[in-house]
């Protein structure tokens, strides 16, 4: 599902989302600490309609970019990274 956001506001999103992605913890080189998903106000930057956000809410969660992206990089852990109990 496409939520027609403009370019601009994907470019800002991305960006905010990539500044904050060398701060999230991983244990055992697969699992993601959820705590650390906390992306400083990324979500600031989609548009503040209610109808976008519980559109939003509706399809992802009500933290909706926390949860976008936790859920990204955790399928994408478990699918290119082996469990390491030493790391």
């Amino acid at each position: 599902m496409s939520l027609g956001l403009h370019e601009k506001c994907l470019q800002r999103l991305s960006e905010r989302i990539a500044e904050r992605l060398p701060n999230i913890e991983i244990k055992n080189r697969m699992f993601l600490e959820y705590w650390s998903v906390m992306l400083g106000g990324a979500a600031d930057t989609l548009p503040q309609s209610k109808q976008f956000k519980d559109t939003l809410e509706q399809y992802i969660g009500e933290m909706p970019v926390q949860d976008f992206v936790y859920e990204t990089v955790s399928r994408e852990l478990r699918e290119t990274q082996k469990y390491d109990s030493e790391s």
